[in-house]
């Protein structure tokens, strides 16, 4: 959870915009997927891959965009 909580910070979007699910097998500590503008797709990607690039325990797996249509649930 702390590791989704610092990935969140620096993405700097709104929460409501961010989906995240911590250990969802034993080989993924956190799965998170965040809503930002289109012009802003790449530049973000590129700011997560610098950041997780820095974590010496885990690999980071940056991809993506997907299309809004992903982050639609059906409660």
């Amino acid at each position: 959870e702390e590791l989704a909580e610092r990935l969140i910070a620096e993405l700097a979007v709104e929460r409501p915009l961010v989906w995240h699910e911590t250990c969802t097998t034993e080989a993924v500590a956190v799965s998170l997927a965040a809503l930002v503008p289109t012009e802003r797709a790449m530049t973000r990607k590129q700011a997560m891959m610098t950041f997780v690039s820095g974590f010496g325990d885990v690999i980071g797996v940056v991809n993506g965009p997907w299309p809004p249509y992903s982050f639609a649930k059906i409660d």
